[in-house]
């Protein structure tokens, strides 16, 4: 079930729309040979992502909402903040059980 920060409805201002895909997609070497691409933006903003096959990025997904939910446990923690904890994610979407994208790093 997502989360609730996932739930709202945004402004439409905010939303980005893809304009344009990069004729270049460069297969990557790993098992399951994720394609890299980019992608532009109505902002005049490149996006790079990764599409990945034959890999469930469900579990991913709720993996990174966990260490979203660890990431504001260390936010409200003084000493963790003192020190700077703090765990890298990325934007995760599953398309189905098969194929999903991985996106730009978040914090």
């Amino acid at each position: 079930m997502p989360l609730q920060q996932n739930l709202m409805i945004s402004n439409a201002a905010e939303q980005i729309y893809i304009t344009k895909l990069s004729n270049e997609i460069v297969v990557l070497s790993s098992l399951q040979k994720p394609r890299a691409v980019k992608f532009f933006g109505d902002d005049g903003k490149e996006y790079k992502m990764l599409i990945k096959s034959n890999d469930d990025l469900r579990i991913d997904f709720r993996f990174i909402e966990f260490l979203k939910v660890v990431n504001d446990y260390f936010r409200k923690d003084p000493d963790a903040t003192q020190r700077l904890f703090s765990i890298r994610t990325y934007s995760v979407v599953p398309i189905n059980e098969e194929i999903g994208i991985i996106g730009k790093l978040l914090n």
